[in-house]
């Protein structure tokens, strides 16, 4: 009969044991994986090293949890977007940009110049207006109010970058974070893998708007960028020719004539409302909309709610 081991001589095989098992574990004071590599790379990596286990769940069956955690270490995303400085100046943001001031003045000019009718519905009720004459097309206006409206979305996106870059070493590190966090993809980040059920439906839904409901700062800094572009460009315009149409004088009691004072009080709430018309309507279309669709979603909401601020403040002054 073999000699039966003494509790010392078991505790030293089993010391042995689980030394030459975990001989090959790093040491604790080194990093779990290095700098360079990314999450998922490390995940790839232990699931190819590690054994198989035989109990594992079918991916059919995992829990939501399980399949949360595969899904987020499956592909990173960049969320927190630090850009250049003059990042809207680049070929493809310069090329929206331009098609974005363009073809509202070219629309503006075509219903002013009487080539395009205001609206095309007539009430049943009302006799069709007479034929009105045609105005000459005025391509200076054109140019003045589409090179005005570039500068105010360029300057509106340097005056955000700008706040961004200036704000990294003087605010807390979250705060700068929520600076240059990309809402929509934190939002689509937040709800997580497709749902199987409607329940995960419903709390993939809530938590994108909660996502979306929690940034504040974004909206607040772009708001913010827009509204100081748009009154340095007023204050540009006191500048111009008497003899173009663009031009503001300081103040003026004729509320005919474009001048800057009124522009800036109608400017406060304009911006006001759009930014928060914009917020709102953000926090309800990523309940409503499916995943993948929030990029548009959200961008239909920023030009929305300052379409909705525009029709609002022209009910208490005109913006020249």
């Amino acid at each position: 009969l073999p000699a039966r081991r003494g509790p010392q001589q078991a505790a030293a095989g089993s010391r042995s044991a689980m030394v030459s098992r975990y001989a090959s574990l790093p040491s604790p004071k080194l990093p779990l994986f290095p700098k360079q590599q990314s999450f998922a790379a490390f995940v790839a990596y232990t699931s190819e090293s590690s054994p198989a286990r035989p109990a594992a769940l079918p991916v059919t069956t995992a829990p939501l949890l399980h399949r949360f955690i595969a899904f987020s270490a499956a592909e990173p995303v960049e969320i927190y977007r630090e850009k250049a400085l003059f990042d809207c100046l680049g070929t493809f943001n310069l090329s929206i940009s331009v098609a974005c001031a363009v073809l509202p003045a070219m629309g503006t000019e075509l219903v002013r110049s009487n080539i395009l009718p205001a609206s095309f519905i007539v009430p049943e009720d009302e006799e069709p207006l007479p034929p009105v004459e045609i105005e000459p097309f005025d391509w200076l206006l054109v140019l003045q109010t589409s090179s005005l409206t570039l500068a105010r979305d360029l300057l509106g996106k340097i005056v955000q970058q700008c706040v961004e870059i200036f704000s990294k070493a003087r605010v807390p590190k979250w705060v700068h974070d929520e600076l240059i966090k990309h809402v929509s993809t934190f939002a689509e980040r937040m709800r997580g893998p497709p749902p199987r059920t409607w329940r995960e439906a419903l709390s993939a839904r809530y938590t994108a708007s909660r996502a979306v409901l929690m940034s504040t700062i974004p909206y607040v800094s772009k708001t913010f960028g827009m509204f100081v572009a748009d009154v340095v460009v007023d204050a540009a315009r006191l500048c111009f020719p008497m003899s173009w149409r663009s031009r503001l004088v300081f103040h003026s009691d004729d509320p005919s004539v474009a001048c800057f004072t009124t522009n800036f009080k109608l400017k406060v709430g304009k911006h006001a409302l759009a930014g928060s018309l914009s917020y709102a309507f953000g926090v309800v279309t990523a309940f409503l909309l499916p995943g993948g669709t929030f990029f548009i979603g959200l961008f239909v909401c920023d030009l929305g709610g300052i379409l909705i601020a525009d029709s609002v403040v022209a009910q208490f002054g005109d913006i020249k």
